[in-house]
């Protein structure tokens, strides 16, 4: 096992280096690796960055090791949750599900942040801390949200049935809620038929239809 130093403002402690097999070191060192963590906070990485066709991409030390470009689809999992352990043996090409499922995990007692309930629950490390739910308080705001339930209402124009996402919905389309705003104003007699105005919507639509694939 060898060594290689870290660069950057998260190579201290022990993200300082990483470590490879013997035979690596010579082809690694000849780039400049930093410590960088990825998006969740959750484990920091050597990295490097490199222009490739025009555009900077980000390749990781890991996936050198296991020969794997930075744009093949399998992720790299660390088998024993060092991200900076990248010898071969701690290393194996992984589909993202794979990956997931060897996350560390633990018990944590919390107190729900909205009632202030002291529970226990299984979470990830990566959400060591951040703040919890109880059950009870889950299902309550849950029932507070909006209902995406689809309702089946009947035109208050036409008499027509038809699938709204809100209930008290009054009308099937906007031309039966042209008739309706008409007949209000006394002027129905102007007013075309509701097929005649569904036609109107239908030719208006094909036209910008067409222009668009101009």
């Amino acid at each position: 096992m060898a060594l290689i130093r870290l660069t950057g403002k998260y190579a201290v402690g022990r993200h300082e280096f990483a470590n490879v097999d013997d035979d690596m070191v010579e082809v690694l060192s000849q780039w400049r690796w930093k410590a960088k963590p990825n998006g969740s906070g959750s484990g920091v990485y050597a990295v490097r960055n490199t222009k490739r066709d025009g555009r900077y991409v980000t390749i990781r030390m890991h996936r050198v090791v296991l020969g794997m470009s930075h744009t093949d689809p399998l992720d790299v999992d660390h088998l024993n949750h060092d991200t900076l352990d990248n010898r071969r043996i701690n290393l194996r090409p992984a589909t993202r599900r794979q990956n997931a499922a060897n996350h560390l995990t633990m018990e944590r007692n919390a107190k729900c942040q909205h009632c202030g309930l002291v529970f226990t629950r299984l979470i990830a490390m990566a959400h060591a801390a951040t703040p919890l739910s109880c059950d009870d308080c889950i299902r309550e705001r849950a029932g507070g949200m909006p209902s995406s339930t689809v309702r089946f209402e009947r035109c208050s124009e036409c008499g027509e049935l038809f699938t709204a996402r809100r209930a008290g919905t009054l009308f099937c389309s906007e031309a039966c809620r042209c008739r309706a705003r008409y007949k209000r104003r006394g002027s129905l007699c102007a007013l075309p038929t509701s097929g005649a105005l569904r036609a109107r919507d239908l030719s208006l639509a094909t036209n910008f239809s067409n222009l668009g694939n101009r």
